[in-house]
């Protein structure tokens, strides 16, 4: 069932209300799209996880830290993974 079907359907039953039951679900239904409105600025306003990278990356100096991969050469598992043990 498409979207434009199921609000077919949704008009077909709000002409079957009375007149104060629509006008409380249309308020109702105002207030819902007045908070999916309010929920999609808030969201485009958030950077995406690559700006934040991005930005944090540009507040360190790298040339104090030294070498990253140096640094986090020893640490660094190279093993292949754990072994699994098949049934």
């Amino acid at each position: 069932m498409s979207d434009l079907d199921i609000l077919a359907q949704i008009d077909k039953k709000m002409h079957q209300l009375p007149p104060e039951a629509a006008t409380q679900v249309n308020e109702y239904i105002d207030s819902l799209l007045q908070t999916y409105r309010e929920a999609t600025e808030i969201q485009q306003q958030l950077p995406t996880f690559l700006q934040s990278v991005q930005a944090f990356r540009a507040t360190l100096d790298f040339e104090a830290v030294g070498d990253v991969d140096e640094i986090f050469n020893s640490v660094r598992d190279r093993q292949m993974g754990r072994e699994i043990d098949f049934l």
